[in-house]
């Protein structure tokens, strides 16, 4: 508290205030953060899941021991006699793959045989179609002294269910031609989604770690208010 000092002559009137004066000073600095504290250790492992499983799909189908013949300049749907592997059941007849919807890749292996006691003249040809149109197609000229071999892939992107695919052969030599084929097809891109698993336990919660060092103190500023400033 502040006084002051004031000199009176005879007949001064004298005026006493009474009180107390209180301030606050503006708030100080904040002092830095502290480090932080170490990492609690780690809780335990939950349960493991069950193990989930990659879908393989594979359709395998050819003609074994056998040939089938093929006349000239009239296409042929390739004839899938022996069935080795069929994991979507894609084979639904002995010429016809039927596809869900889905990206598919398809690959015929097609051997034209030599004609017996004649030179190979002509083109193979080999293509594959699918709900009725032709997807992509190969053909070559044939060897004169040799099995003429067309190794043939495309990809088809099935847009809607259960729609046929269906390989055929041709040739333009004078004669018929015994064929020899293999048909591979293959799932492109993940298959449907399985069911989650069981979500396993949480483990405990780790322990705190320690606090860190306390910040500096912040300052007070000095406020001192005197009866003239207030009008006494």
């Amino acid at each position: 508290m502040s006084s002051t000092v004031a000199r009176l002559t005879s007949g001064d009137v004298i005026q006493i205030r009474t009180g107390v004066l209180q301030g606050i000073a503006p708030q100080g600095p904040v002092g830095p953060v502290g480090p932080e504290g170490q990492t609690g250790p780690q809780g335990t492992q939950g349960v493991p899941g069950p193990m989930g499983q990659v879908d393989d799909l594979v359709t395998s189908a050819h003609t074994v021991g056998s040939s089938q013949p093929v006349a000239s300049n009239t296409p042929t749907m390739v004839n899938m006699t022996t069935v080795v592997r069929d994991d979507a059941g894609l084979v639904t007849s002995l010429t016809t793959l039927t596809l869900p919807i889905g990206n598919w890749y398809i690959q015929a292996n097609v051997n034209f045989n030599k004609p017996s006691a004649a030179a190979g003249s002509g083109r193979r040809r080999v293509s594959v179609n699918w709900d009725g149109v032709e997807q992509a197609a190969q053909s070559q000229q044939a060897l004169p002294d040799f099995d003429t071999e067309l190794s043939f892939d495309s990809v088809i992107v099935a847009t809607s269910e259960a729609r046929p695919a269906v390989i055929y052969v041709s040739h333009s030599d004078s004669v018929a031609i015994p064929v020899v084929s293999k048909v591979v097809v293959t799932k492109l891109g993940p298959g449907a989604q399985g069911a989650a698993g069981p979500v396993g336990p949480s483990g405990p919660v780790g322990q705190t770690g320690p606090m860190g060092p306390q910040g500096v103190a912040g300052t007070l500023v000095s406020n001192n208010t005197t009866f003239e400033q207030i009008g006494g």
